[in-house]
């Protein structure tokens, strides 16, 4: 391995070490998906939150800068930590979107981007079920702004 590949590896390794911890932590979030009527297709709106994520990291990954966010990988972890002490699964659930989001540099519009996560969140589900289709809609919208909003920050990929 050569020495700039090396250290894009180890710019990497609290990040995904962080993202480790944190999947772990929200090891239940498919059932939930599956069995819960509110957070059904939690696991679209994540798939489709994640594209710009990994377009960002794949931009970023051919660059030898500091390429994670250590305020956000901080956060994920005191999220999973609440989780796990308190028994609270959406505390996990933002540990885990805390951890993705650290997975790339500080930038302003990551921040909305990351907001795009109370889509996929069962919590959200569970909050919206009262609005029609059990907040689908709701969801949707929130998705879609989240990502146009973030649209300066994943376009370019600040490579």
């Amino acid at each position: 391995m050569s020495e700039t590949g090396a250290a894009r590896l180890q710019n990497r390794i609290p990040g995904l070490l962080v993202l480790a911890v944190a999947v772990l932590s929200a090891w239940n979030l498919w059932a939930i998906w599956s069995s819960d009527v509110y957070a059904r297709g939690g696991a679209i709106f994540m798939l489709l939150w994640l594209v710009p994520l990994v377009y960002v990291v794949i931009k970023e990954s051919r660059s030898t800068r500091e390429s994670s966010d250590f305020f956000l990988l901080v956060l994920s972890l005191l999220g999973c930590l609440i989780g796990w002490v308190g028994s609270l699964n959406v505390a996990k659930h933002v540990g885990l979107a805390l951890a993705f989001g650290g997975l790339a540099r500080p930038h302003l519009f990551k921040y909305a981007w990351l907001l795009g996560a109370f889509a996929w969140l069962p919590a959200t589900g569970w909050l919206a079920h009262a609005t029609p289709v059990n907040g689908w809609p709701l969801r949707t919208v929130l998705l879609v702004l989240s990502l146009g909003i973030s649209w300066p920050w994943w376009r370019r990929g600040r490579a």
